[in-house]
């Protein structure tokens, strides 16, 4: 007898309970994202950022099981090198997959400095989930993740859009977003 491929079942749950837990986690700025009428981003509709972790042992993880958490933080920098903000960033295991992958939710908030927003400590929140390998810290240099801009404060109030990442180096992130106005 064949068993049914679970994949899609626990590919939807993951999604709900992402869903639900970034309401839980994050209501004012879920609600800013719902509530505020998004105005144009202060500087165009794109803008290119590097992301690097600070280094961590292993996966951070304290066993693969759905549920686990960790968090990471870091510098953002702009193409230069020059610090223009800092990072925070949760990693939810949502499922542990077939194949061994684990699909992991990422809820990461971006703090920018001056350099972009002219106004101090402007927040652009990210949200997404990716499949990484079972036991790695992180996936393969190369490979790209996407997640929604889910909201912002200061210079970002409201926006809305996309984050392409892509892994550099271990440790060492590429991030476009894109913003789009409602």
């Amino acid at each position: 007898m064949q068993q049914k491929n679970k994949r899609p079942i626990h590919r939807l749950l993951a999604i709900l309970m992402t869903m639900s837990l970034a309401f839980v986690m994050f209501p004012a700025a879920s609600g800013s994202a719902v509530n505020v009428a998004a105005k144009r981003a202060c500087c165009g509709n794109k803008i290119t950022i590097y992301k690097e972790v600070v280094p961590a042992n292993g996966s951070g993880y304290a066993k693969e099981a759905a549920g686990q958490v960790r968090v990471s933080r870091g510098k953002l920098q702009d193409s230069n090198g020059n610090q223009i903000g800092k990072f925070s960033s949760t990693h939810t295991i949502m499922s542990i997959n077939d194949d061994g992958t684990r699909t992991i939710q990422n809820i990461a908030h971006l703090t920018l400095w001056r350099s972009f927003s002219g106004k101090s400590n402007s927040t652009i929140i990210t949200q997404g989930l990716v499949d990484w390998p079972t036991g790695g810290y992180t996936p393969a240099s190369g490979t790209t993740n996407h997640a929604a801009i889910t909201g912002g404060t200061g210079a970002y109030s409201g926006v809305t859009g996309g984050l392409t990442g892509t892994l550099l180096a271990k440790g060492y992130y590429k991030n476009v977003l894109k913003f789009k106005n409602r």
